[in-house]
């Protein structure tokens, strides 16, 4: 009797281990299993790729080169000085004996090139005769220079703007000029031409004929009291050649 009843109780209990032991089989339908592949090293495939991926990244990037000492040197160097193109004239131009600042009888074009604004250096025709012509902007005024073997010989000028200390200047009058005592007068093709021994080296011209009849003799008092009012409308410098 024990027997036939203990047979059935061990066969059913090795049935269940039996079913216990075996692999379940997997359903399409169960999403929530997941299968991980492993690599030969043990971690997973996916972590793996993420790593050969970040290192393919971080290699693939270039560092900045470090700047050479050339290339620190310039980037650190501060910029020049710009160039000061003023003539050597800082406050009002004042008008002397020889010029205008740097702009001076005697002086070399190249030394001129170097501190004036020169916008044209060309030769002309005058009277038949090649000059060397060089116009310098004082500011917004031109000034028309004649250069001889380098050095500059001769300055024109038209502004106002260009004084003298005592005042003189384009648009002077005969009368004022000449009261000064000291005058000369050269009769031109195109005016009067007056200097002052006070003055030596600038020249006012006034144009006004020099002669009230040609080959008359003329006086300064006629000639003020003729053409008094007349102003200076064109000033030259030149070389002083005391009378």
């Amino acid at each position: 009797m024990r027997f036939r009843v203990l047979v059935p109780v061990v066969l059913s209990l090795f049935a269940c281990t039996k079913r216990g032991d075996e692999t379940r089989p997997s359903s399409a339908s169960d999403s929530s299993e997941v299968v991980t592949e492993l690599s030969p090293s043990g971690e997973s495939t996916a972590v793996a790729r993420q790593r050969a991926s970040a290192a393919n990244a971080s290699s693939s990037l270039t560092s900045p080169k470090p700047a050479s000492p050339e290339t620190a040197g310039t980037i650190a160097s501060t910029p020049s000085k710009p160039q000061d193109y003023r003539c050597g004239i800082r406050n009002a131009p004042v008008l002397t004996s020889l010029g205008l600042g740097n702009l001076e009888i005697g002086r070399t074009i190249a030394v001129v090139k170097q501190t004036c604004r020169v916008i044209r250096d060309e030769d002309e025709i005058n009277e038949g005769n090649r000059e060397r012509i060089v116009t310098v902007m004082i500011g917004d005024d031109p000034v028309r220079v004649t250069v001889e073997s380098g050095l500059v010989s001769r300055l024109a000028l038209r502004s106002p703007r260009f004084e003298t200390r005592d005042g003189l200047r384009i648009g002077t009058t005969l009368s004022r000029l000449t009261a000064r005592g000291g005058v000369r007068l050269f009769e031109g093709r195109d005016g009067l031409y007056v200097t002052l021994a006070s003055h030596c080296g600038l020249s006012f011209r006034f144009s006004i004929p020099s002669r009230e009849t040609p080959g008359k003799p003329w006086t300064v008092a006629h000639l003020v009291q003729r053409n008094g009012t007349a102003v200076a409308d064109r000033i030259f410098v030149s070389r002083c050649t005391p009378a």
